[in-house]
């Protein structure tokens, strides 16, 4: 997965040199990325911000860090009830909703 390859090799290398590992991948004969037809940026963004997590003491999934990336790309607010969630898209400037569990029982 395009995500993992790059958070993996930007935790060692740095952004750009895990920028430049995936691409060196792609070019291989017979390589193939899964998904297909993923798309590069938002594969790489969801890795960076996994990457920003760890570095903040976050310990959030790929699934998470995509959800961040969609949600940078389009404008979309995201609505959590993880107050991880809520803290990383303060640092990546995402639009985040946080509602307490409080709020949500009635």
């Amino acid at each position: 997965m395009i995500s993992e390859i790059y958070n993996q090799v930007a935790r060692t290398a740095g952004l750009e040199s895990a920028r430049i590992f995936i691409m060196r991948i792609k070019s291989l004969k017979g390589s193939e990325m899964f998904p297909k037809g993923e798309d590069d940026n938002l594969a790489m963004d969801a890795g960076r911000i996994r990457l920003v997590a760890k570095q903040n003491g976050m310990d959030i999934s790929f699934v998470d860090s995509y959800l961040l990336s969609i949600s940078k790309r389009t404008g979309a607010r995201i609505h959590t009830t993880d107050h991880a969630i809520r803290d990383l898209a303060r640092i990546v400037k995402c639009d985040a909703n946080y509602l307490p569990q409080t709020e949500l029982s009635g």
